[in-house]
This record gives structure tokens, sequence and C-alpha cells, in this order.
């Protein structure tokens, strides 16, 4: 079944429901006064009926009503049964007045009418017994507000044993016309402005807010008839502008409604109606604000979380893609800091290891090395060389494992030399960022200082120690040896390899003497990556 067919079954079931719930007056044994037995006639100057004469000459007489702002008119009938008791008026205007045979004939009882809210009150008029005469009765019912004389109204006749009777059940209609508005009206009104402040339809709710208003105030009866008309086509045509009468969830109950608003506005063009239409016109309203809307909104509500939870998905997605891609970059990253260090490596075998050999085969050659300094020299050497290649294997992100490699291997280097290592780390700096090539600079910087104690400081002592000091890595290295002097220091290629290697970190280095001026003591700063 398409949209269009679905629309109009649904509006046919909702007239259906309508027509078998509304009340029916036929066991209480009304008798409808029949049309062409009324007539209009001006009232007098004084609010009397005027007694009709034969012909047509009286209902061409026009007298206003001194005081009124309105034309008194007189609804003018025969009673159509001698055992009535109270007529009722599905609508009439509210300052209906009863005369029974040229006397005040009884009591007018009005009651907020519940239709659309756009329609004048029902009366039920009661009429007193002692009014009424064997024979024919003559009834007249006049108002200022005047009576729309190209219509008759409905007026249906309820006799005496039955009065009570019909007057309980039409409590029960009112009480249920008051409970659907209230409860109709307040959830379409509470999920139009949900879906106004959370969902994407906005326009589509807020024709169902101002729809759903009018529906509310036919029971709470705050706003005049007229306005409450304006907002009910006010919402009906917003949602018949943004939905149409084919939308799956509006459809029907937007057709429903749309006739029921049009039955209000005949009534408050003054066109009388059963009560059967006062009922149908209020049930007709029920279906688009306390079914249709809410239905819309949780579908729609529906969508909107399904659409979270795929962005959501989304989002985890993209960011595990962006964690590939960090550790990606870090690899690269750390194969690039590994790739320049091993081209280090290979001069500073040259430089260093290389030249140090060389200059021992010439000493050796030229007899000007005993052996016990050639097997010294060249442990020396080995150590170095395994320091610098040890250096490659262990280097990465971990600032903590790259140190406990360098430890391992620099105290068996200074216990094969003869010098005591003191080693400082009291904190984990497993949390401390820096990059491969950070660390792999930081690895090579302490090493150099490592070799140049061994080659140079005639120490017996070599120290380590870290700390973190607002949020940066200081290092201090020092030693027990010679030292230097202070103008001496960017001479020495050691040293000016840790300079240049500190400054490429954005560190600080600073040279000078040890504790007591004795020795040397070396204050490196370098901050993380991630500042």
């Amino acid at each position: 079944m398409d949209s269009r067919a679905a629309s109009v079954a649904m509006a046919g079931a909702i007239a259906l429901f309508a027509t078998v719930t509304a009340p029916d007056i036929r066991p209480f044994g009304a008798v409808r006064v029949a049309p062409e037995s009324m007539a209009y006639f001006p009232g007098n100057n004084i609010g009397q009926p005027v007694p009709p004469a034969e012909g047509q000459a009286q209902l061409a007489r026009n007298v206003p009503a001194q005081g009124q702002a309105h034309e008194l008119r007189q609804l003018h009938f025969p009673l159509p049964t001698s055992d009535g008791a109270a007529l009722y008026l599905p609508a009439a205007p509210d300052d209906a007045a009863l005369w029974v045979n040229g006397m005040v004939g009884g009591d007018a009882v009005p009651a907020t009418y519940f239709g659309p809210g756009f329609g004048p009150h029902r009366m039920a008029l009661d009429i007193s017994a002692s009014r009424l005469s064997f024979e024919d009765n003559r009834v007249d019912i006049l108002s200022a507000q005047g009576w729309n004389t190209g219509r008759k109204p409905v007026i249906y006749a309820i006799p005496a044993r039955t009065g009570p009777a019909f007057a309980a059940m039409m409590t029960q209609v009112e009480t249920r016309l008051w409970q659907g508005a209230v409860a109709f009206g307040a959830v379409g009104l509470l999920l139009s402005l949900v879906g106004l402040l959370l969902l994407r339809s906005r326009a589509l709710y807020a024709g169902g807010a101002l729809f759903s208003l009018a529906l509310l105030d036919q029971a709470l009866g705050v706003l005049p008839s007229g306005l409450r008309l304006a907002l009910a086509v006010a919402g009906v045509g917003v949602l018949l502008w943004r939905a149409g009468w084919q939308h799956r969830a509006l459809g029907g109950p937007l057709i429903a409604a749309t006739v029921a608003v049009v039955a209000g506005a005949a009534l408050l063009a003054g066109w009388g109606g059963s009560l059967g239409v006062l009922w149908g016109s209020n049930v007709a309203l029920w279906p688009l604000a306390g079914l249709a809307l809410p239905l819309l909104a949780v579908g729609e509500g529906r969508l909107e979380w399904a659409d979270f939870i795929a962005a959501r998905a989304k989002i985890r997605e993209q960011a595990v893609v962006i964690a590939q891609q960090a550790d990606a970059l870090q690899e690269t990253i750390r194969a690039a800091a590994i790739g320049e260090e091993r081209q280090r490596f290979v001069r500073d075998m040259h430089d260093g290891v290389g030249g140090h050999l060389l200059s021992l085969l010439m000493r050796v050659r030229a007899d000007d090395a005993d052996r016990d300094e050639v097997a010294h020299e060249l442990e020396s050497g080995l150590t170095d060389l395994r320091l610098m290649a040890d250096s490659l294997d262990h280097v990465g992100h971990d600032l903590d494992e790259a140190l406990a490699a360098f430890h391992r291997r620099a105290g068996q280097q200074l216990a094969s030399a003869g010098l005591g290592f003191d080693w400082s780390k009291p904190q984990d700096l497993s949390g401390f960022e820096m990059d491969a090539r950070a660390v792999l600079s930081l690895y090579r910087i302490i090493q150099e200082a490592l070799s140049n104690c061994i080659r140079h400081a005639r120490a017996t002592r070599f120290g380590v120690g870290f700390e973190l000091v607002d949020g940066a890595l200081a290092v201090t290295i020092e030693d027990d040896g010679v030292g230097f002097a202070a103008g001496a220091v960017e001479e020495g290629r050691g040293l000016g390899n840790i300079r240049k290697r500190v400054e490429k970190l954005g560190g600080s280095v600073v040279f000078g003497a040890g504790v007591e001026g004795k020795g040397c003591r070396i204050l490196v700063r370098v901050p993380g990556s991630g500042r």
C-alpha cells in the first residue's frame, strides 16, 4: 500500500472510530424539531418574544432592542411533544433565553463546548412543567448575539421520563471530551517542543505545537474562540505545507484534523450541528496530537540516535587510523634517527676507534708501546666499539629502557677500566615523553661523556644522575679526574659534540668543575617532546 492509500485508510479509520464512539441520544426518546417549523422574528425593545401573526408581515419587523449593541432576534417553533422536559441545542448563543407559551419557560444551563473549541456553547434548556399546556406549545428562544438566520439550528426535545439519564450522559460526554483535550493536547505540545529543541524537522514541530496548543486550550478555555481557531488553522497549514497529506506518519491524522478544523470554523460561523458532529470533530483531532506527532518524534529520535551512533563509530575508526598513522610516523622518525646515528656510528668508527687503532699500530711499528699498554688500548677500543653498537640496538621511545641498556654496558666498561660507577635515577622516567631521535641523542651525550672520562680524565669514579625539574629532564654527569679549564671547553671534539647534541634537542648544557673544585661536572637540561 502506497503512502496516499495508507493516509486515506487511516483517515477513514479515524472517522469510523469517531462515528462508532459518538453518543447516541435516540434511546432517550429525543425528538428533533423540524427545521421547516422554525421561524425567525426580531425581538421587541423590552426583550420579550413577539407573538407570530398570520402571513409574513411580522417577519419584516426589525425593532432594535434598547441598550443592546446587536439586534435581538427571536427563534420561534412549536414544541413537537407535550411531554417535553428539556430542549438540547448542540450549538447555541451564550445568552439564549427560553420562553414557553409567552412566559419565561425555564433555566438555561450552558456547558463549555469541547468541539474544535471554535463554536458557541451547547445549551440544555429545562422547561418548567407549569408552562406547558395539553394542546400546542409555542417555544421562543431570544438572543442578543443573534442567530444565523440563513440556517436552522439543530434542536432536540427530551421527554421528562428520560431527562435525568440524558443529563448524566451529557456529563460523561463533557468529561471525556475534556480529558481527551487535556491528555492529547499536552502530549502533542510536549513532544512538539522536544522536537523543536532537539530534532531536525523544526517546521513540522512548530506546526504541531500550534495545533496541540489549540487542542489543549479547548479544555482550558483561556483563549478566545477566534484565536483558538487561528492557532489550529496555522498549525494544520504548516503541517500540510511541510509534510503533506501523504506523509507516512502524519497523513491520515492530518486529513481527519483538517476536516475537524473546517467543521469548527463552520460552527464558529453559526452553522449548527448534531451531537455526533460535535463529538466527531473532537475525536478527529486527537490522533494528530496524541499519536502522529509522538510517532514522528520517536521515529526522528531513532534516526538521530542511529546517526549519532554511526558518527561515534566513524570517529572511533578515525581515531584508530590516526593512532596507526601516528605509530607509523613515530616508527619512521625512529628509523630515520637510527639511520642518521648509523652514519654517525661509521664516522665515529673512522675518526674515533679507527683513528685510535691506527695510532696504536704506528706506535707498535715504531716499537713505542709495550705489551701491556697495547692490550689496554685494544681493550678500550673494543669496549668503545661495543658501546656504540649497543646504542643502536636499545634506543627507542622508552627512555627507561635506553638508560637501562646504557647502565649495563657502561658498568662493564668502567669496571674493566677500574673506575667506580655512581648511578642515580630515583624516579620512573617512562612517563617523560621523548621521541626516538631525542632518546638516541641523549644516549650519545652520556656515552660521549663516558668516553672522555675514560680517555682523558684519569678519574677513579664516574657518576650520572637524573631528575625531573619543572617538566624538563636534568642530567648531571661528573667525575673526580683532572678536570678542565673553562676556556678550553670548546676546544675538545668530545665536549663540542655534547654541546651540539644538547642544542639540537632545544636544551642547555653547562660545563664546570666538580665537588670542591675537583674533577669535571656537566649539567644537561632537555625538554620533553610534548613541550
